[in-house]
């Protein structure tokens, strides 16, 4: 299996809470990654999770302006 991460990439030494850490441990066996892999490619998917919801903010609120535009320019 090819690891996340290359020789050189920066480090990085947090500490989690232990509920958190079984969680990931768990999830990365159920996975067959290691602990490293599953936690990078849940921060990743966390990232990508809020770049989404983001978009469909800017979709919707031009929808909404547009409508709301329509509407008006249909009352006058």
């Amino acid at each position: 299996m090819r690891q996340l991460t290359q020789k050189g990439d920066p480090r990085l030494c947090i500490s989690l809470p232990i509920n958190i850490k079984k969680f990931l441990k768990d999830s990365a066996k159920l996975n067959k990654r290691s602990l490293q892999d599953e936690f990078i490619k849940r921060l990743a998917a966390s990232f990508k999770h809020e770049e989404s919801a983001r978009a469909l903010k800017r979709v919707f609120s031009e929808e909404v302006k547009s409508a709301y535009k329509g509407k008006n320019s249909s009352h006058s």
